[in-house]
């Protein structure tokens, strides 16, 4: 009887907890505030439709591609730091990348 108690509460405690973690971890993705991301945007570009494999899935994130290039060519944060220049040349690729899969933007990619 008393083992019986004891499993009960430990299953409660457990049950608690686990709305506990659940709740916080709830709180925290609704706190989170996303940036756009080129990279993450070119990647998603590159996504074909599943109704026609020579079509993009997301022709709102090539469009984008389109409208964010930076004036020196590259796609990234407009005011980057210096020291983040790695970030804006795989940025750039990524763009690039999905220009070429789509076969637009052949002035984008030449600057």
């Amino acid at each position: 009887m008393i083992t019986s108690t004891v499993k009960k509460n430990k299953n409660t405690t457990t049950a608690l907890c686990f709305e506990d973690t659940k709740e916080r971890i709830k709180n925290m993705f609704n706190k989170v505030e996303l940036s756009i991301s080129s990279y993450d945007t070119a990647f998603v570009a590159m996504i074909p439709s599943s109704a026609s494999p020579h079509a993009p899935l997301f022709p709102q994130c090539l469009n984008w591609l389109l409208d964010n290039q930076l004036l020196d060519g590259s796609w990234g944060l407009p005011d980057r730091d210096p020291l983040l220049i790695n970030d804006a040349l795989l940025s750039t690729l990524a763009c690039i990348l999905a220009l070429k899969q789509w076969g637009i933007g052949e002035d984008k990619m030449n600057k």
